[in-house]
């Protein structure tokens, strides 16, 4: 009997189990989550750098060409005007580095001809400071002919748009300075018509006007009168007059 009941006992059990509804694994979400948050990641926040596509070669090469003519302009106008300024000043000066057609010039060739010109720009600046050095020297012990007063007068200044009649001037030079004066029209006092003049008394006793030899100062001699007639500074007009000097002795 017992028999019997416990084999009824396990056929219920078996009925029971058979009749449970069957559960389907549930998906992981931690491993979700994680999966989720690394398509989020941006390749920044994984600590990829992104770097600009560099300039091309060429244009690197060119702009750097570019700039090199720029500066070999630069050194050849300062070359320019120390030589000139020496030239007028000295009586003689060395010429500046002779440069062939810039843009026939390699890089390399133009970077040498940039270095030839600095050379001499600072050779130049030298030479200029020990002038300087002399005149300073000249003013506080002057020898005879080394100071000088001239006296500009019946000066004309003709231009492409208009001609004046000048103000007379007088001024003192040391021998070896060169200053930039201003004419001023002789008629009219609010006139706007003038001109600049650059005016010059070389070491070698020479009077320039604008560059243009006018007279020779003799030390032997302690007055003279000479007539001009120069260029105007850019070349487009002219200026005529008289030019007078007078020695001045200590």
């Amino acid at each position: 009997m017992s028999i019997f009941r416990s084999g009824l006992l396990l056929v219920t059990l078996f009925l029971s189990a058979c009749s449970m509804p069957m559960l389907s694994p549930q998906p992981d979400t931690t491993d979700q989550a994680e999966n989720t948050t690394a398509d989020l990641i941006t390749p920044n926040q994984r600590g990829v750098v992104i770097e600009e596509p560099a300039k091309a070669t060429g244009y690197v090469e060119a702009t750097g060409y570019a700039e090199d003519l720029a500066d070999l302009n630069k050194y050849q106008l300062s070359a320019k005007k120390h030589y000139q300024a020496l030239n007028d000043r000295l009586g003689s000066a060395t010429k500046p580095p002779r440069i062939i057609e810039a843009n026939l010039l390699s890089r390399e060739a133009l970077q040498a001809s940039i270095q030839q010109l600095r050379t001499y720009t600072s050779q130049t600046n030298t030479e200029l400071a020990a002038l300087d050095a002399r005149i300073r020297e000249r003013q506080k012990m002057p020898i005879n002919g080394d100071l000088v007063r001239l006296f500009l007068s019946e000066t004309t200044v003709n231009e492409a748009v208009a001609s004046f009649k000048a103000q007379p001037l007088i001024g003192q030079w040391v021998r070896g300075e060169s200053r930039v004066i201003r004419l001023k029209d002789n008629f009219l006092f609010e006139s706007p018509n003038s001109e600049d003049v650059t005016i010059t008394f070389s070491e070698r006793y020479q009077v320039l006007i604008n560059g243009q030899v006018v007279m020779t100062v003799s030390p032997q001699r302690a007055k003279n009168t000479a007539k001009f007639q120069v260029p105007t500074q850019d070349q487009t007009g002219s200026l005529i007059g008289k030019l007078d000097y007078r020695l001045v002795n200590h």
